[in-house]
């Protein structure tokens, strides 16, 4: 019996760490999109304003900006590797369950194949390729306004 409790502590344990990353990764992500929104917006300012007019200035926002894009997708790819490498140890200290909520979820959700649910792993991604595809339009925009 104590045997299966300290199984289950540790479950327990274990599926918390797993929130954490969680969560860090939604802290991250809430963070780069704040540092891009207003690099987009500076940009806007430095275009509109003769005193910020100054062409070193609007090459390097978007350049800094599509290096935190670049830097961004990575951390969540990272981010998506180490949640399902966390969930494949759920999964597995669940085979010596009853009850296997996570692995039940999993089954019901598809595998993340259905129509009905899309993994954010697979849709997160997108949103530093669109601040990057922003970034390329505002660097084509300082080029042709030379």
């Amino acid at each position: 019996m104590e045997e299966k409790s300290l199984n289950f502590d540790l479950y327990k344990f274990y599926v918390e760490q797993a929130e954490k990353v969680s969560l860090k990764r939604a802290d991250t992500n809430r963070y780069l999109l704040t540092v891009n929104t207003f690099l987009i917006g500076l940009f806007s300012i430095s275009t509109n304003f003769e005193a910020f007019a100054k062409p070193l200035w609007n090459y390097l926002v978007p350049a800094s900006g599509a290096l935190i894009c670049l830097t961004w997708y990575i951390m969540i790819k990272s981010y998506s590797n180490l949640n399902s490498a966390k969930f494949k140890v759920i999964h597995k200290m669940e085979e010596s369950m009853e009850f296997r909520p996570f692995t039940m979820e999993w089954m019901f959700a598809a595998q993340g194949k259905g129509k009905a649910y899309k993994p954010i792993s697979k849709v997160e991604p997108n949103i530093p390729l669109i601040f990057l595809a922003l970034y390329v339009f505002a660097a084509i925009f300082a080029i042709s306004s030379l």
